[in-house]
């Protein structure tokens, strides 16, 4: 099926900047790395994006994960700076966030719903939660183990300890792209116990 062309002397036919803007919505995009701040009661909004939300204060928004399920949030303002706060640390729990990772928001302007993409501490999207906390056996997750994974050169092995580690491995990288006006940081943490 052949799509139809507009005659070259056509206005539609030329680009025109007013009606590319009124089709493209207007969109803000901002992530929030998790690096030890306790982010499971709210997290806050960055400035820039929160003096454009102000008339959203003690309204219901959604947090939309890439399964498609919704999360219902309020925002409100807490120690003075706005936040997603009620029903944020069903997100966080639901979604078991933890040290490491990284969610990319994305917020259509007019819109009371964000797009919540989350990053693991491998730097891959996590995309099926239920199967994590299933693969987990719906248990909490500890930084505590009895086991090193060594890695060197693509090999992996263990070592293990019945009375416990005697040495604590620590792992800290920054990785930082820059994509034009877009900066993005990605922290990479670990500690064994």
């Amino acid at each position: 099926m052949e799509r139809a062309q507009l005659p070259k002397t056509s206005k539609a036919y030329k680009k025109r900047p007013e009606l590319e803007k009124a089709l493209l919505p207007d969109v803000t995009r901002f992530f929030k790395p998790i690096y030890g701040d306790d982010y499971s009661e709210y997290l806050c909004l960055p400035p820039k994006l929160a003096a454009t939300m102000k008339h959203m204060v003690g309204q219901e928004a959604h947090l939309q994960d890439s399964t498609g399920k919704k999360w219902p949030i309020t925002i409100s303002y807490v120690d003075g700076v706005l936040a997603f706060h009620k029903g944020w640390n069903d997100f966080f729990s639901g979604h078991r966030l933890s040290i490491g990772q990284i969610m990319m928001f994305e917020h259509i302007n007019g819109s009371s719903c964000f797009s919540v993409r989350i990053y693991g501490i491998d730097a891959c999207e996590i995309l099926n939660f239920d199967q994590e906390i299933a693969e987990d056996g719906g248990e909490e997750r500890s930084s505590q183990s009895n086991t090193i994974e060594v890695v060197s050169q693509g090999n992996v092995g263990t070592i293990e300890n019945d009375v416990g580690l005697l040495y604590c491995l620590y792992f800290f990288m920054v990785y930082y792209y820059s994509f034009g006006d877009t900066i993005i940081i990605i922290f990479i943490y670990s500690l064994y116990i």
